[in-house]
């Protein structure tokens, strides 16, 4: 599960077999959450329907503008996993039936992360050859792709994968687990709201034994 706040209440997405297909596969959901705990949608908002019953949207990221959201998942509905991003609005209406495409059809990007730097969004994925680099894309309030080809990330040696972004007020700080150095390292870099990566190579976050 992801949450998000947008200054009046919080967004919870997960993603959900419950509409009776087989148990492994799934559609993201979303429900708004009051600051003091009250659930506004108990049956759920219904962010995904997959195209055919062979497809997945599942594990979403979540964050907001201050009005609305914007969720992030890695999906296959077109029979590879790319990344989709869809807006919902502060009274859970969906904007982006079925999502916008991050990434290219034939290009495969897992575990997508989204945050917000107060003009527009920056998603982050793993993805590239072998879903070995950290790969991202910038994201219009209005739902609009503002990279027509991805911003590198990190494409160290071996595999980088699973990351997480956040924005600071000046930067983004995008971290995820990195194997360059033969066992499994947290790294880290600084992007720019341009797209700019500050630490092409990355810092270490944590390198300790096993």
């Amino acid at each position: 599960a992801a949450v998000a706040f947008n200054g009046t209440n919080y967004l919870v997405s997960w993603h959900d077999s419950r509409d009776g297909r087989v148990s492994d596969q799934f559609c993201v959901y979303a429900c708004r959450v009051s600051p003091s705990g009250a659930v506004l949608d108990t049956q759920g908002i219904k962010v995904t329907t997959p195209a055919s019953v062979s497809a997945d949207n599942q594990f979403p990221s979540v964050a907001s503008d201050g009005l609305s959201f914007m969720l992030a998942w890695e999906s296959s509905v077109t029979g590879s996993w790319g990344a989709r991003v869809a807006r919902v609005d502060s009274s859970g209406a969906v904007l982006d039936t079925g999502g916008v495409m991050l990434t290219q059809e034939g290009d495969v990007a897992r575990t997508p992360s989204v945050a917000f730097d107060g003009s527009n969004y920056l998603a982050t994925w793993s993805g590239g050859a072998g879903l070995a680099d950290i790969e991202g894309k910038r994201v219009s309030p209005t739902g609009v792709i503002l990279d027509r080809s991805p911003i590198t990330v990190s494409s160290a040696p071996d595999v980088q994968e699973q990351p997480q972004v956040v924005f600071d007020g000046a930067n983004y700080v995008a971290v995820w687990q990195d194997q360059r150095n033969g066992s499994y390292d947290i790294r880290g870099t600084r992007i720019t709201p341009g797209g700019t990566v500050l630490d092409p190579n990355g810092f270490p976050v944590c390198q300790a034994a096993n």
